[in-house]
């Protein structure tokens, strides 16, 4: 017996030890992943240049304000969701008002009235601009500026002695007028009044590949000086991916897709852009979808049950066909069986799905140890197809929260989900979708003048924008956000800590969950800190835009990264 228990302990002693080896072997593994790439490395080469023209009413301080909320946005949303690439990007803002603001303000000097003289120059400013841009003169003088501009500009990128910028993919965001612009120095715009001749219009003549318009009047624009658009479609740059993106409530935006798909007898509604916290609807968004998706269910069964009541009673009657309004509009009867069994396997599906995720809360909630996480499917190059799907970056603990690791990103990932297929439901049937929605906060969705004042004006502060323009740019980011990231460690480090083999990889664990914690809050007080400071500058827009072009000392007028 004795030998026994000696074996019995000496097994023991060789299972704990063995059980400490793969603790410890974890423990570094998670101290690994802790460890994010750093993104001090500004020698490296320069994945994306970003031009982005502004629109109407602008003046230096303006843009100076613009363009700190832009990076701070950008950079925001590269650390919260870009975190396992180095993703570099090199902003520039063009001013193509310093081009006409000395014309302008002689004309303002000229006729203006006395009282009120400040907001009649934050009006004038705005009207100004779009009267200079309709006249051929000051257009045809604001292209040629621009596009010597963008040229230079992208000729000294390309031959900067660092070589940073010889690969780098070009995009340019054209904000409100701005995107008029972009368009025609793209594409051209034959329907436009001009003292030149089209073959000598100005072009770029450097490549694009990437073309975002935002609260953009284009297509009204477009058919307003010419019609025949109406008829020939509306005309976008060769080799270009372009994307209008626009507010619901934007008075000023117009869609593409009604133009481009002249024909197309049943056009989707705008595809809805994520929100960039949890890639999906925000709460009150997908919540107000599933109501109304209930209500169509509920009233196309209701009709279903009184068109089969009233077929029954007219074949009582001995005819075969009702003149009732309501059973003439309802599906014939070999259409309603078809309907009512898709309703039942709906109902089936929505069971089976139920009870798929009740069981992975389960496993989320039990005490079994978290499976590791698999590597993602290769990225796939981009297609036509209406619905891109998501490609993600490896991140194992990321792939844990999505798992079902814990509930709130468990809720995060099917929200995704849910947008996706819904945006591919919708829009399924065209070859390649153009316009893009954001989703409104509930106070716009619930008070819509709130939403119809501030929604033109806030796109440079909106973070599912610029979540959408990197993930177009760089077409993968990592599963879940970088908080989430944190977090999955901090979980799977106190649940080691709780069956460590020893004390001292308890205290390891313990501690490496601590670090995993206070970085997740050191990355939200960083970016609280940032999104304070560059929200300071950019609610003073209002009174900065009453402010002469004299009161400031920049020479240059251009508001761009530095690059030496």
């Amino acid at each position: 017996m004795s030998q026994d228990g000696s074996s019995s302990e000496a097994g023991n002693s060789v299972s704990k030890e063995k059980l400490a080896a793969e603790q410890e072997q974890q423990y570094k593994s998670l101290c690994e992943k802790l460890k994010l790439p750093s993104r001090e490395d500004n020698d490296k080469e320069v994945d994306f240049i970003i031009f982005m023209l502004h629109g109407i009413g602008s003046n230096r301080s303006v843009l100076g304000a613009d363009y700190r909320m832009i990076k701070y946005s950008l950079e925001s949303i590269k650390r919260y969701w870009f975190y396992n690439e180095k993703m570099r990007t090199h902003v520039h803002l063009v001013d193509w008002k310093r081009h006409i603001i000395d014309a302008q303000n002689v004309l303002f000097d000229c006729t203006y009235i006395s009282t009120a003289k400040e907001t009649r120059k934050v009006l004038t400013n705005h009207i100004l601009d779009v009267g200079f841009y309709l006249n051929p003169r000051y257009c045809d003088f604001i292209l040629e500026n621009v596009v010597a501009e963008l040229d230079g500009e992208i000729a000294r990128l390309r031959h900067h002695p660092s070589g940073r910028f010889r690969n780098s993919k070009i995009a340019v965001i054209g904000y409100s007028l701005g995107s008029l612009i972009l368009h025609e120095i793209l594409c051209g715009n034959p329907g436009r009044t001009s003292n030149l001749r089209i073959e000598d219009r100005p072009k770029l003549k450097h490549k694009i590949d990437f073309m975002f318009t935002v609260g953009s009047p284009l297509s009204c624009f477009m058919i307003f000086q010419s019609p025949q658009y109406m008829t020939t479609g509306l005309t976008l740059p060769e080799g270009v991916e372009a994307y209008n993106i626009f507010h619901p409530y934007d008075p000023i935006a117009y869609r593409w897709e009604r133009v481009i798909y002249r024909n197309e007898p049943n056009l989707p509604e705008p595809e809805i852009l994520p929100y960039w916290q949890n890639n999906g609807f925000k709460n009150w968004y997908g919540w107000e979808r599933s109501v109304q998706q209930a209500k169509s269910m509920i009233v196309e069964n209701i009709s279903d049950v009184a068109s089969s009541i009233g077929r029954s009673i007219f074949g009582w009657w001995g005819t075969n066909k009702s003149n009732s309004v309501l059973v003439n509009n309802v599906a014939v009867h070999d259409q309603r069986l078809a309907a009512l069994s898709t309703f039942k396997m709906k109902l089936k599906e929505k069971a089976v799905s139920d009870a798929a995720d009740v069981a992975v809360g389960m496993r989320g909630n039990s005490m079994q140890r978290p499976s590791d996480a698999t590597e993602p499917a290769a990225a796939s190059p981009q297609t036509d197809a209406p619905s891109e799907p998501e490609q993600w970056t490896e991140d194992g603990e990321g792939g844990d929260a999505v798992s079902g690791l814990f509930d709130e990103e468990r809720i995060a990932s099917q929200s995704s989900t849910a947008l996706q297929d819904m945006n591919k439901q919708s829009g399924g049937h065209l070859p390649r979708r153009y316009d893009f929605q954001l989703q409104e906060d509930i106070t716009e969705h619930l008070l819509s003048p709130l939403g119809i004042i501030q929604s033109h004006t806030n796109y440079w502060s909106s973070k599912d924008l610029m979540f959408f323009i990197l993930k177009k740019l760089n077409k993968r980011h990592a599963r879940v956000s970088v908080v989430a990231y944190f977090k999955s460690i901090r979980l799977r480090a106190k649940w080691l800590a709780d069956c460590a083999a020893n004390d001292e990889l308890r205290a390891k664990f313990l501690a490496l969950s601590e670090e995993a914690s206070a970085q997740a809050d050191r990355f939200t007080a960083e970016d609280n800190k940032a999104r304070v400071e560059a929200t300071t500058t950019f609610t003073a827009n209002w009174s900065n835009l009453s402010r002469s072009d004299d009161c400031f000392d920049d020479p240059d007028h251009v508001y761009a990264d530095p690059i030496d």
